[in-house]
């Protein structure tokens, strides 16, 4: 968008070719708290062309992102802070971020030279797919889609193995300034034709895929000539043509100008005189017509933002297959998540954004009837917004393609895209109110039909169990209303003569097996057979009795106190026989496996597990009657409460009965049942150390999140659902059994008085799920016994990364700094905050000592050095120098000692400076010695320790140091964080990370950026702190660089030795469980002799052990 004041400066300039600059234009992140500030800037946004919007202002926004000319930037902050609306500057001069935009140069017939860290104007673009079609002739066909009001064709590729096939088709661009999106398509294309990834090769043979990397070309040419942040089409519009363009994503015939466009030319949203009245859209339209009836998926590719939209813009209703588009893309996004961690919001239009019509994706649907349609917003979240820096194009375009390929890989097991799609899907297989209604009726009103899967709107599928006697009935209600359905089980009795129920022998905790069911006494009797042989471990807890008088008997598991808690519970509904199976599983994992990550679970936390909490109902399924799900108390002349609706949690609201006959009955008020009362009893003492609290069900396949009253997302509603969205992904590796994630009310139904409501609401436990295990609708609750193992082993695989992921997300951790067992903490404070910071020491009543008065008294005082060339003996121990000293020092060394010394280097850092070392070598096939230094750039004691290191090495006489010498290959980095360690003597002497910049932040703390537990304890997502993290594992050259040189190594490293300071504290591995694994007590030997050794030495020579009597350094590798 041009804004009006600065239109005829523009068209002078431009007219000489010159591009426009936007020195000191201020990117805003506003983060409007109601309604009314979204009123006012929505005011803003429609009325005024000078503010550029990137995010615009809706009801539903997290944030809203403008640009503003420097002069008009007092006027917008003036009305920021007039309507108390909070903001922050993301980029103080946008400028900054367009002149580090690497716009590349492809090279003719050498489809290689198109690199993914660098951006590419349309005739580059354009040359590179008419070379692939020459590359490639036999897969690859040049299609031009239309045309542009200048003339330029509308290009792209139709990618094909073969004839007959089914289309996916991607267009971008639409909005020229979204320059992330062309190039993440083309690197799609790429993959699709060069991938060995047996996945998208798989993708890229069964589909025929036309793929179109600009619907603007016009607009595209003029962000890199004229206007970088132009997003229109460049048609003259207006009554006497003094504006210039059509937004051409408002332009489409659905819902034309009816919301969220504008009439007035010189806005960025600008529909146009009409729908289709544009060549770029009205010529894709009649290309798209061409093809109707092959499509499967159409996507629509667009930035900034992170989300995944599904159609339509008018309305929120769930119409067509809403359902199904919106499972499908949410389990892609969490494959999307997985490479980078990057975070998605899925949802149609109006949900997520706003009310927006005339849209590409919404024509598509509406007139097209393909399946599947999508509009990608690519990243990023505010920082960036249009202005993507080139280090992140190619992690961009890797997630985005992992999305592409998973949501191939989602709508197939949702039963579309099967097979090239020979056979039509039935478009138009939405969801019917009608028929939900009569099945509704059905449920609620008539208790002869079992219900395994409720009828709500939502549901992909019902289940109902019919007797024999009443199936001609239920069969012709279902013909007469229309609805159709299948027999999945023609005798139920079938299914359950074939589970087995198994005997558990005494005394002998392997007897269990798991590829059959127990009944109660079995189950209690093993869990009493744990305790006896795991006494240091396991306890016997009591939940509580049953109306009956059973105990509901559980386990706790625990390594020592203080920790916190895992909590389970299961068979809350008797006749899921699979879920106490699956816990008992977890119970023989955490005490018995050998597997790290789960023995490492079950150390760091106390896990509570109860397998059946619905004991008499339990027992009844055993002896009576199978299908039985509610307790055993007697009301009138019917039996039983469902126990899951019998809880205070807007109890009898939604999803539960009045009548006692029925399977969802409620019980005459809230906790009137035993087995509720005395377990929530049991909970409330442990309230405040339950981290994770898991509610066991069956079937369909879902991971839940409270509430069941409502679809908002309360409470940490995101958090949670990323975090199981994450830990479902998990769980799919093994088998590949989809699982569907969100909260209760949107996932299933509504449904109150619910045991994780109850524990959300009143507990305040931070991760609380229900998991409804398999199956789908097969086999139900009667799931045959060799898929019980198979059950058990996915969800276990997904309970630990629930943990994993939550630690991600800054839950579970057990403690960050400052730590427990610190024997003090130190911390610097700017003068301004020196009084806040010891009132609130004070009011807390902590003890603190100062320890200097002022720091820069002691950086005065720190001695830097001049190394002299050619003097290798001028480099002294009693001051430090900087890093063109220390390399300079280790240039001579080599040239001192030609053959011994060799000069390495591990890399380049972000700033271009080398991580250079030396090799200290007595001769080949020596073991090596590692020692890097300086990740921290602020401990300077290191790198002087590790030159001095490197002095004695070379220069010593002292035998032992000699041999030492001799006897190994030294590899040593003094300083591994080369333009930190710059900057702390040039500006800044505390600073701790590289210098990479991170929006208007700089740095990552390179000592927490390694691909291992990455982000889990002990580090930051926030850029601005000492700590951070970086956005991935290895996102730094310098940890990857100093990895990939590290490999090269791998097996010949006897010792690794990282330096830092300060503490006097020698550490060895890992930092995410204090559990001795790997050879830690070697290790610790090693370090309490060598400690040993020296108070000998320092008190008595004579005592010191002989050299025969020292026990030899014998090192198990760290892998």
């Amino acid at each position: 968008m041009i804004p009006k004041l600065i239109l005829s400066l523009l068209l002078i300039s431009f007219a000489s070719c010159e591009k426009f600059r936007f020195d000191n234009y201020t990117l805003y992140k506003i983060l409007p708290k109601n309604l009314n500030e979204v009123k006012v800037l929505k005011n803003l946004y429609d009325s005024d062309a000078r503010f550029d919007f990137w995010k615009h202002p809706a009801p539903n926004a997290e944030y809203v992102t403008v640009v503003s000319a420097p002069k008009d930037k007092g006027e917008l902050e003036g009305l920021l802070n007039r309507n108390g609306i909070s903001f922050e500057i993301a980029m103080q001069n946008i400028q900054e971020a367009m002149d580090k935009e690497t716009v590349g140069q492809y090279t003719r017939s050498n489809i290689r030279s198109l690199r993914w860290d660098r951006y590419y104007p349309i005739e580059q673009v354009y040359a590179w797919l008419d070379d692939l079609a020459r590359e490639y002739p036999s897969l690859v066909t040049i299609e031009i889609a239309g045309h542009s009001y200048e003339g330029r064709d509308i290009k792209g590729v139709k990618i094909s193995h073969g004839e007959g096939r089914r289309i996916i088709f991607l267009e971008t661009n639409t909005h020229s300034r979204e320059w992330i999106a062309v190039t993440s398509v083309c690197y799609l294309i790429n993959e699709l034709l060069t991938s060995t990834d047996p996945e998208t090769m798989a993708a890229a043979r069964e589909f025929d895929w036309y793929i179109f990397p600009s619907a603007n070309p016009d607009g595209f040419a003029w962000t890199h000539t004229g206007y970088r942040l132009w997003r229109k089409n460049r048609r003259p519009v207006g009554q006497n043509l003094e504006e210039i363009g059509v937004d051409l994503n408002r332009n489409w015939n659905s819902n034309w100008l009816v919301w969220g466009s504008a009439i007035d030319p010189s806005l960025i949203n600008y529909a146009g005189p009409g729908p289709f009245s544009e060549s770029e859209t009205r010529t894709l339209a009649t290309y798209l017509r061409s093809l109707k009836g092959r499509i499967d998926m159409y996507l629509s590719m667009h930035a900034a933002g992170q989300m995944l939209l599904i159609p339509y813009g008018n309305t929120s209703e769930p119409l067509d297959n809403y359902y199904d588009a919106l499972n499908i893309g949410r389990r892609a996004m969490g494959a999307l998540s997985v490479r980078y961690g990057t975070e998605y919001t899925t949802g149609n239009v109006v949900e997520v954004i706003d009310r927006i019509t005339g849209l590409t994706a919404d024509w598509v649907k509406e007139h097209l009837k393909v399946p599947l349609v999508y509009m990608y917003e690519l990243r990023d979240k505010g920082t960036y917004g249009h202005l993507i820096p080139p280090e992140l194009i190619l992690p961009s375009a890797e997630e985005t393609t992992d999305s592409i390929i998973d949501l191939i890989h989602q709508a197939k097991r949702f039963g579309y895209m099967n097979s090239g799609n020979s056979i039509n899907v039935s478009f138009g297989m939405k969801i019917d109110l009608n028929e939900i209604k009569v099945l509704q009726n059905l449920y609620d009103s008539d208790t002869r039909f079992d219900f395994w899967r409720d009828p709500v709107p939502n549901a992909e599928y019902v289940t109902v169990v019919s007797a024999p006697k009443y199936k001609g009935e239920l069969e012709g209600l279902l013909n007469r209303s229309g609805i159709a359905f299948e027999v999945a089980m023609q005798n139920i009795q079938n299914a359950i003569d074939k589970e087995r129920v198994g005997q558990y022998n005494r005394n002998n905790i392997w007897s269990m097996r798991w590829d059959r069911y127990y009944d109660l006494s079995a189950i209690n009797a093993w869990l009493d057979d744990l305790a006896r042989q795991f006494p240091s471990l396991v306890t016997i807890v009591s939940a509580g009795t049953s109306y009956e008088g059973r105990d509901i008997k559980g386990v706790k598991i625990s390594h020592g106190e203080g920790r916190r808690i895992i909590f389970i519970e299961s068979g809350i509904h008797s006749r899921e026989w699979i879920t106490p199976s699956t816990v008992c599983y977890a119970i023989s994992q955490l005490l018995t496996s050998t597997d790290p990550e789960t023995m490492a679970a079950a150390r760091d936390f106390d896990w509570y597990i109860f397998p059946v909490t619905n004991p008499d109902g339990y027992v009844w399924t055993h002896t009576e009657f199978r299908l039985w799900r509610k307790n055993r108390r007697p009301y009138g002349s019917e039996f039983g409460v469902d126990l899951n609706r019998n809880w205070n949690s807007n109890w009898l609201v939604r999803g539960s009965s009045t009548n006692p006959s029925s399977i969802n009955y409620a019980g005459p008020g809230p906790f009137s049942e035993p087995e509720t009362k005395h377990l929530a009893d049991y909970l409330r003492p442990l309230a405040d150390r339950i981290d994770l609290y898991l509610s066991m069900h069956s079937s369909g396949q879902l991971l839940l999140i409270p509430f069941g009253n409502t679809t908002e997302p309360l409470a940490n509603y995101h958090d949670a659902l990323n975090i199981g969205r994450r830990a479902m992904g998990a769980l799919s590796v093994r088998y590949g059994t989809p699982y569907t994630t969100g909260n209760v009310a949107e996932a299933i139904y509504y449904a109150t008085g619910i045991t994780v409501d109850w524990v959300k609401e009143h507990l305040h436990v931070p991760l609380v799920y229900i998991y409804e295990l398999r199956d789908r609708g097969t086999y139900g609750h009667l799931l045959p016994p060799d898929q019980i193992l198979p059950t058990a082993e996915e969800t276990m695989d997904s309970f630990l990364d629930l943990i994993h992921q939550a630690r991600r997300f800054g839950y579970m951790n057990s403690g960050n700094n400052p730590v427990p067992n610190a024997e003090y903490v130190s911390v610097v404070s700017a003068p301004q905050d020196k009084g806040e910071f010891e009132t609130y020491l004070d009011r807390n009543g902590i003890e603190f000592e100062v320890a200097m008065q002022n720091i820069q008294d002691a950086i005065n005082r720190e001695v830097v050095g001049k190394y002299t060339r050619n003097n290798i003996r001028s480099m002294r121990w009693d001051t430090y120098y900087n890093l063109h000293e220390i390399n300079a020092w280790l240039e001579d060394l080599v040239m001192e000692y030609p053959s011994i010394v060799t000069m390495i280097s591990a890399g380049t850092s972000y700033e271009g400076r080398d991580i250079t070392g030396i090799r200290i070598s007595h001769g080949e096939g020596r073991r090596i010695i590692f020692i890097e230094s300086g990740i921290h750039a602020r401990e300077w004691i290191t790198p002087a320790t590790v030159c001095y290191l490197i002095s004695e090495l070379l220069r010593s006489t002292d035998p032992e140091t000699m041999a030492a010498a001799r006897d190994f290959d030294w590899y040593i980095f003094p300083v591994t964080n080369p333009d930190g360690y710059v900057w702390t003597h040039t500006n800044n002497r505390l600073w701790r990370k590289n210098r990479r910049p991170y929006g208007t932040e700089f740095g990552v703390d390179l000592n927490r950026n390694w691909n291992t537990n990455w982000l889990m304890q002990g580090s930051s997502t926030d850029a601005s702190t000492n700590t951070y993290a970086g956005p991935g594992p290895f996102s730094e050259p310098e940890t990857r660089d100093l990895a990939n040189y590290l490999k090269t190594l791998g097996d010949k490293i006897d010792i690794y030795l990282s330096m830092h300071s300060s503490g006097q504290i020698l550490l060895i591995p890992f930092g995410n469980t204090t559990e001795p694994l790997a050879n830690y007590h070697d290790a610790v030997l090693e370090v309490t002799n060598w400690q040993a050794q020296r108070r000998w030495s320092t008190h008595d020579v004579n005592k010191r052990p002989n050299k025969s009597s020292r026990r030899s350094l014998d090192v198990d590798r760290f892998q």
